[in-house]
């Protein structure tokens, strides 16, 4: 019998045995979010990508009809960029994956995207912070997350103030601070920051709408 990954790029077996553990983690039914509610995102231009989203959508039995395959240019290694600009992201990630939810009619049906190995993932304010890290940057689900928009301080408190919305801002805490933060206010929640930058590290959510009791 042959194992999860075997067959697969060497450099993806990783991926695709993760890809099991997690299928074999989920419940067999799911009470929040179910296949047809998840838009898998995959980077044709990346063999990986493809392996990897081939894999993943089967172990979640994600339908055809929720596979979105977009083009995102890769270097000659096969990798992609570790950050893009803004415009990029609306050119090549966000436009395309909006226009395939209305063409396929998967507007309010679609609860979370989940995105392939093989893109950015990193999201530029600005073509100064491709290379090096801006404090405005935000992660390419972060982007996602945001709908291709950059909300500020003020609109955070403006979407708060009615009572409807809730908002949460962080201060950032620099590198050089990080170990001074932590002695002095305490162990962080989970998953409330992140150290790197390297183009392996991905990050997906699968969200469940909440309802009141």
């Amino acid at each position: 019998m042959r194992g999860p990954g075997r067959g697969f790029p060497a450099r993806v077996r990783g991926w695709v045995a993760a890809a099991f553990a997690l299928a074999a983690l989920l419940p067999s039914r799911a009470p929040a979010l179910g296949p047809h509610e998840v838009l898998l995102l995959v980077n044709a231009d990346s063999a990986d990508s493809v392996v990897l989203g081939s894999a993943y959508a089967r172990l979640r039995g994600i339908p055809q009809h929720n596979v979105v395959r977009l083009s995102v240019p890769c270097g000659e290694d096969g990798a992609p960029p570790v950050a893009i600009t803004k415009e990029e992201f609306e050119r090549l990630i966000w436009n395309p994956a909006r226009a395939a939810v209305a063409e396929r009619g998967l507007d309010g049906r679609v609860l979370a995207w989940v995105y392939s190995c093989g893109f950015p993932a990193r999201v530029a304010d600005s073509p100064d912070t491709v290379r090096r890290q801006g404090p405005s940057d935000l992660s390419l689900t972060g982007a996602t997350f945001a709908g291709c928009r950059w909300p500020d301080a003020d609109e955070v408190r403006a979407l708060s103030r009615d009572g409807r919305a809730a908002g949460v801002l962080l201060t950032p805490i620099p590198k050089d601070g990080f170990f001074a933060a932590v002695r002095a206010g305490g162990t962080l929640p989970r998953k409330t920051f992140s150290m790197g930058v390297g183009h392996e590290k991905r990050y997906y959510m699968e969200c469940p709408r909440i309802r009141p009791e």
